[in-house]
């Protein structure tokens, strides 16, 4: 599967307003997003998920090929119970690729 986001490790860095630019250290110079401290001071918290979202779309595409491949085997060897839950795993982590993919 092909992406389209800005590739590398994304990163944080906080300002002295309390703000926090997403960066991706290996495009020097180039700021992702810019997560604004309000009142309920979860700046740094939404800004570290939104650094990991890189990571995190990858871990669910290389599940999903592991998952799929797992599917086949408990096909092949009538485990209905774990096929079922083998193919709902597989529904939620499309789902989840294509939020942040489409």
């Amino acid at each position: 599967m092909k992406t389209k986001h800005t590739k590398g490790e994304w990163g944080i860095t906080k300002r002295d307003r309390g703000d926090y630019i997403i960066m991706c250290p290996s495009e020097i110079g180039i700021h992702l997003a810019l997560v604004h401290n309000y009142s309920d001071n979860n700046a740094e918290a939404n800004a570290k998920l939104i650094a990991a979202a890189p990571e995190n779309l990858q871990e669910n595409i290389d599940n999903l090929v592991f998952l799929k491949t797992i599917e086949e085997s408990l096909r092949l060897t009538d485990q209905f119970i774990l096929l079922h839950e083998c193919k709902a795993r597989i529904k939620m982590t499309e789902k989840a690729i294509k939020k942040a993919t489409e």
